[in-house]
């Protein structure tokens, strides 16, 4: 004789807040979020998105798997934006340098920059988890979490955000030597009304043509070194810097 199948049927809930019992505002469903530090903050939905004390908005995946790790507003120690719901703070061990090998990153001392030593870029994200995965390095949330700790501390010497963009506006105006860690390309064309370095000639034939009204001609045209601190994946920082000859 076949075994008999049990029947279980679908329970209703039902929500406390509104009363209803079908889908209702994420508003009602709050969700904790853990910052480098190891403290959980407890974030509200905003029109679909997980908002952060820093005042920007994210899908959870990207608010719990980056940003929170990198945002300063949430590590910081001493913010009431949120009730910490981890415990006491003091618990926590001090973030230490040697948290950066896990992630083959250094922070370059001069300028502040956190460089990435297998692909020699910038990491905009700090510890970003994709990255690991495109260069096989071996890491841990953990080692994610610890590093982005330290980097996030004043022990660091990493550039904050806002330190960050101001730097980049003002390195685009001038010709200085190489940031030690970032790669160079040393046949690049330079503008020879401005600031402006480009690798293929195509977009210095459109630079001229919006930014100065005038035809380009590659020949007898001005070749130098330049950096790029991203990829052109993110144009925020994807523009050429012009560097010295070393």
């Amino acid at each position: 004789m076949p075994p008999s199948r049990t029947i279980h049927e679908q329970k209703m809930f039902k929500c406390s807040k509104c009363g209803r019992r079908d889908k209702h505002s994420m508003q009602h469903s709050p969700v904790t979020i853990t910052s480098a530090s190891g403290i959980r903050h407890v974030l509200q939905w905003s029109g679909g998105k997980i908002e952060c004390p820093c005042g920007k908005q994210f899908a959870y995946t990207h608010m719990n798997d980056r940003h929170a790790l990198v945002c300063s507003v949430l590590n910081a120690t001493d913010t009431n934006a949120y009730p910490d719901t981890a415990g006491d703070f003091s618990i926590i061990s001090s973030p230490s340098e040697s948290a950066l090998a896990a992630l083959n990153l250094m922070v370059e001392r001069e300028s502040g920059l956190i460089i990435c030593q297998t692909c020699c870029y910038m990491h905009l994200y700090k510890c970003q988890i994709k990255h690991g995965h495109l260069h096989h390095v071996e890491y841990s949330q953990r080692a994610v979490r610890e590093a982005c700790r330290y980097l996030l501390s004043k022990n660091s010497g990493a550039m904050s955000d806002d330190e960050l963009q101001s730097w980049y506006k003002d390195r685009l105006l001038r010709l200085d030597l190489p940031i030690p860690g970032i790669s160079a390309i040393d046949q690049a064309f330079w503008c020879e009304h401005c600031n402006y370095a480009v690798c293929d000639r195509s977009s210095m034939r459109k630079h001229y043509k919006s930014a100065h009204n005038a035809v380009w001609v590659s020949a007898g045209a001005a070749i130098g070194p330049v950096q790029q601190l991203s990829g052109s994946g993110n144009s925020q920082f994807s523009s050429y810097i012009r560097v010295l000859h070393t």
